[in-house]
């Protein structure tokens, strides 16, 4: 049940927002991971298995190119707040990145 609502709830996810999107997906894969764990006690498959391994995989890859996307948003953050970048940015609307999830 949860793993279906958290599908639902992401597919429906209309944010562009990175902290919204983050929290979908990893609801998403908690919600898949513990199939998973349910799967594996009643005996599993290879073809789980390695459906299980690909979202692993995609899951590290969110998590890394997250955490890079963090860093980049954090010195932009800095740039845009300094002189002379926040009365420029101020007039022309821009304002600071939003973080990628935690």
């Amino acid at each position: 049940t949860e793993a279906r609502q958290a599908l639902a709830d992401w597919n429906a996810l209309t944010s562009a927002d990175p902290a919204a999107q983050y929290t979908a997906n990893l609801r998403l894969y908690n919600a898949a991971d513990a199939l998973h764990a349910d799967a594996s006690r009643a005996g599993g498959s290879p073809a789980i298995e390695d459906l299980y391994d690909s979202l692993v995989s995609v899951q590290s890859i969110i998590d890394r190119e997250g955490a890079d996307y963090n860093t980049t948003a954090e010195r932009y953050n800095a740039t845009v707040s300094a002189f002379p970048a926040n009365v420029i940015g101020a007039v022309w609307g821009a304002g600071q990145a939003e973080q990628f999830g935690n």
